[in-house]
Parts: structure tokens; sequence; C-alpha cells
């Protein structure tokens, strides 16, 4: 995948009133640490922070974001997060990773291109595994059709000591503001349709 960019971790002030309440949008809850990982124009962040209206450019959600008390990393590589000295002895709540894709290749074979995309889910995971709280979860969101299908992330799930616990329909409408950026694609949107939200949980936490 490259470089990538990473929003952490999602943790109002504690006074605000909103985190007292424990403001919940779908899967996120404004008291969880969130790490967002492979933020396009952070506006996934932003409508997880705020439940408002979109915002048009990534600056504006990057200000809105710090003006919060959030913490913005640019040019994080997601398979090596880990070592990343801003990342450092911090554990999380949630752990999101939404649409990881490495990218197209002109000309590449399918099965090229599958394996790429498998590599780089299957390292963020192996990451993921050892900054999440033990009783965390690591969430991807995913395209569940055609050629993400043959990803196979459950099994890339197991390989790095992962448990599948629930796949949910994702949808877009849930996010009010969130846009599904292009990795390589300048400011245009993809269809996420159709796709479901992968959630996982460390094994030996689960069975332990």
């Amino acid at each position: 995948m490259g470089q990538v960019n990473s929003s952490v971790p999602m943790e109002q002030n504690k006074s605000d009133q909103s985190f007292k309440q424990g403001i919940w949008i779908k899967h996120y809850c404004s008291s969880h640490k969130i790490l967002l990982v492979g933020e396009g124009d952070f506006s996934f962040s932003a409508c997880l922070e705020f439940l408002k209206k979109n915002y048009e450019k990534a600056m504006s959600n990057i200000d809105s974001l710090r003006s919060r008390g959030c913490k913005v990393i640019h040019e994080v590589d997601a398979t090596k997060m880990l070592g990343y000295h801003g990342l450092n002895y911090v554990t999380y709540d949630r752990i999101v990773y939404n649409f990881p894709h490495a990218g197209f290749s002109q000309n590449e074979p399918a099965k090229d291109q599958v394996r790429r995309n498998q590599d780089l889910v299957s390292e963020f995971m192996a990451n993921a595994a050892k900054m999440i709280e033990k009783s965390g979860e690591i969430h991807i969101s995913h395209k569940c059709n055609g050629f993400f299908q043959q990803w196979g992330l459950q099994k890339l799930g197991e390989k790095n000591g992962l448990v599948l616990i629930e796949e949910v329909e994702f949808k877009l409408s849930d996010y009010p503001g969130y846009n599904t950026k292009y990795g390589y694609g300048g400011d245009k949107n993809f269809d996420c349709n159709p796709s479901k939200t992968y959630k996982f949980r460390l094994k030996d936490a689960l069975y332990n």
C-alpha cells in the first residue's frame, strides 16, 4: 500500500458532555480510543467526532479534528504502524481500516492483485493485533462482491491470531459526511456497495 494517513486517537476531552453521555454512531462510542487507518480526506474521522454534515475539504476535516483534541498523523504505513514513534505505547478500543486497497497495476494478473491486497491486509492485522486492548476490536470495512471476495479476510485474521466475531452490512448513510475516496484517484468517490464491516477480536482474549 505504501504510505497512508492515520487519525489517532479519536478521544474527546473528558469534560465534554458528549464524552460523559457516551454518544454512539453504529459500532463506535465517543468514549472509545479509536485508531483510524487509511483516512482519505478524514471525513470518516470527522463524521464520528462531530455527528455533523459533510466537510468538503480534507484540511477542514483535519483542522476540525485537531480543534477537538484528536491527534492526526500523516504518512504512516499501515503495515508498519506498530513501530511508528507517534503510536508507541498506546492501545485502542477500536482499530478501523475502511476499504483497504493496494492499488491497481496495469496488466497485472488478477491473482497477483489479490495477493498484494492480501499482503496489505495481513500486515495491517499483524500490527493492529499488537495495538488493540484485550477486549478491543479490529474493524475492516470491505466490498463483498467479485474480486474483493477473493481476499479471504477471515483466513487472514486467523493467520494473525484474530477471530471474526461478526460481519454486518456497511451502509454509507449510517455515517453522515463520510466520503469514500479513491486512494489513487484524486478527489473522486467510489461506490462502496455492497460492503460489510468485518469485526475481529484477539483469539487469545476471546477463548481465555
